[in-house]
Order: C-alpha cells, then structure tokens, then sequence
C-alpha cells in the first residue's frame, strides 16, 4: 500500500529502505552533536562536515540514484528539516515506511528528471519507432507496453541503446534495469511501478526498459507478466503510465510468448549512429572514454594509456591513475567497491583504467552499459553505487 502511494519508495529494494531509514537515524544523531538543527542548516562549514559522515556517505549514492544530477547539500538540507517525522512515526512498519515515503517526496519535490540529449540520427526509418511515438506522443492509454526480440543476446545493448538514441537522448539510472541471471522479480516489479505512476510524477516522457529478460529464469519471467496483469486490472490500470519496452535476446521465452500481442520490430541504428550517440556521452557527459585494442599480446595497448594519462596530467595538473582489473571470477560487488576506491580527492580528475582478461564474466556487458553509458553501477547484493564523475577519464584495454 506505501509504494502505491508514495511513487519514491520504488526506486529502492526493502533491504535498501530499511538501510537508508536506519542511516537517517544515524544522520540525525550525527547532526545532534554538531549542534541544533537550525545552527546546522544555516552554517555551510558544519554542513558539509555532516556531508562527509559515515550515515551521508552511505545514502547519498542511493538517494542519487532517482537523480543524478541533483545538488547534494539540497538534499542534505532537506533530509534534516524532514526527518523529525521518523520520530512520530510508531513502532509499526508500515507506518515507518509510509513516514520514509512521505520524506522521500519532500527531498525530491521540484527535481526535474534528469535528460541527457544526443543527436538525432538521420537514419531513423520507420523500423523500432512504433514505440517510440506511441509513448512521446502522449498515448500511453491506448498501448503503453511494447515487446521486443534482438537478433541474438549480444546485440541486446546495441537495440536497448537505439530505442533511446531514436528518442535523441540516452537511458537513466532510473529507468533501465539491465537483467543479470541474479536480478530478482522485486527489481522487475519496482521498474514497473515507476512506469505504472509516471506521468503523475513528471515522467511522462521516461521510456522504462527491461533489457535481457531471456537471462530470467522461468519463475521470475512468470512473475514479471502477473504483476503486470495486476496493474492493469488495478483500479487505476496504466492511465498514468508512461511506456515500458521489454527486450529479450533469444526468441521462444515464457516473457515474450505471454505478450505477444505486443511485440513490435525494432532494429538497431547503424554502427555510424550509435558511435556519434558514444561519442557524444563520452565528450559531453563525462571526461573521456577510450578504448584501446590491439591484436596481438604486447602490442603496446598500456605504454598508450599509461602516455594519454601521463598528457592529461601535462594539461589538467594533478590526474591519479587507478587501475581496475576485470577477470572471469569478478563480481558485480568487487567491481563497485574497487570504483569507490577510485574517487579518493574531490574535484580531482582520476584516470580510471579498465584492464580486461580475455574471459569476462557472463554480465561484463552489463556493466559496461551501466558504467559507461548510464553512469551508474549498482551493486544488488550490498545496495552500494557508483556514480561515473563527469571530471574522470575512462580507458579501456580490450
């Protein structure tokens, strides 16, 4: 009943709420100790003290997840004028959670959703844009649910990132959920939540995206189609809904056949149109991105990034280099604990080098998409996240 009516609850797991709701605790207390509450909201210097407290360093990273881009001491300040009401919130759960949801709302409220535009391409065709123009064009009520098949597993993040380039922008945190073999039916139905309520929030234009729902196994697949039976026969079914585009790289799955009657076509733009959409996000909305390949073992792929790095420097005065290795046995949560070690100075550009193996782990794809192009990397086991800086340098040796 709380997700139902407070829209920001389901941006986050249980595990996760109850997580934030103790670190609030925490940050209350914290903030108790560096005086009252007003004495801390109008001095900047004890703000940005309580800023970089154990309890704030754990939310912000969540909390930023419904926006990047939003000002972090807003936040802050916000959370600190609204928590008192955990105080009177009882005992009971759900009475906590509705409290939190109530919170969530006063911290967000105003936030524009955040829109980071690419160029059009001009080979747009007719091809994939059913989608596309049914939602933009405000007709969410007529059909808001689309299907799609790619032409195989590995061209999944190609399709997933042409649907949104054909839109002129590219995909947020909030809305792509790209699905691993270990993505739970709660993450699913969360994505399918925001969809369900977009348009009362301001986010009529959100394209929700579940991507590589063919890894699913059977029983979350068949979850995935009755919770979206269910909000369909809800009292309020999808008028508020904005669209929601499942893709799957291997045809004959429970998912797809389950929907059929909403299956379009969609192809991926060509090679040419997805590299400018790149080159666009790596020049605009971060500090660069570089992969260097080479055929051969010993190639000279690191004296290359290790010289780049070492010009950055030249240029940009103080760069760290932090190298990132990714072999076969790594883990999602590895891979976000080792990032957070990469951001050691505010302020201060870090060249992040991604070492490759030549065996990855079954999700490298995953992650990558999320990494590079989303600009944010979840862990869903320990809740931590990543947030890509827009100051830093990635180079990539494949």
């Amino acid at each position: 009943a709380s997700r139902t009516s407070h829209y920001f609850l389901n941006y986050f797991k249980a595990r996760e709420l109850q997580l934030l709701i103790s670190d609030l605790r925490q940050l209350q207390e914290a903030a108790r100790h560096l005086g009252t509450s007003d004495a801390v909201l109008h001095d900047r210097d004890k703000l940005s003290e309580l800023a970089s407290s154990a309890s704030w360093s754990r939310m912000w990273p969540l909390l930023r997840w419904v926006a990047p881009a939003v000002d972090e001491l807003m936040i802050l300040e916000r959370c600190l004028k609204a928590a008192g009401a955990l105080s009177g919130s009882g005992g009971a759960a759900e009475d906590t959670l509705r409290v939190f949801g109530e919170i969530l709302a006063k911290l967000f409220e105003g936030v524009e959703p955040a829109t980071r535009e690419v160029p059009m391409p001009t080979d747009r065709g007719a091809v994939g844009d059913l989608l596309i123009q049914s939602s933009a064009e405000g007709q969410g009520s007529l059909q808001s649910i689309f299907v799609c098949c790619a032409e195989s597993e590995h061209a999944v993040t190609e399709l997933v990132l042409s649907i949104f380039v054909r839109r002129g922008r590219v995909p947020e945190s909030e809305e792509v959920l790209m699905c691993t073999a270990g993505t739970s039916l709660e993450e699913v139905e969360l994505l399918l939540r925001r969809f369900a309520s977009a348009r009362a929030h301001a986010r009529e234009n959100r394209l929700f995206c579940a991507a590589n729902v063919h890894v699913l196994p059977y029983a979350v697949q068949h979850g995935v189609v009755e919770a979206i039976r269910r909000l369909e026969a809800s009292p309020q079914g999808l008028a508020d809904a904005s669209a929601l585009v499942l893709v799957s790289g291997e045809a004959d799955q429970m998912l797809l056949n389950s929907l059929i009657d909403r299956q379009v076509l969609a192809k991926p733009l060509s090679r040419e149109a997805l590299r400018a959409a790149m080159h666009t996000v790596a020049t605009t909305y971060c500090g660069s991105i570089e992969v260097v390949a080479a055929d051969i073992n010993g190639g000279g792929k690191t004296h290359h990034i290790l010289r780049r790095v070492a010009a950055l420097q030249e240029q940009q005065g103080l760069t760290q280099l932090h190298q990132v290795a990714i072999r076969e046995t790594t883990t999602a949560g590895e891979l976000v604990q080792t990032l957070l070690g990469s951001t050691h100075v505010k302020d201060v550009p870090t060249a992040i080098y991604l070492d490759l193996a030549h065996i990855l782990p079954p999700s490298a794809d995953v992650w990558f998409f999320e990494l590079l192009l989303v600009g944010a990397l979840r862990d869903p086991v320990s809740s931590k996240v990543y947030h890509r800086r827009e100051i830093d340098h990635f180079f990539i040796e494949v």
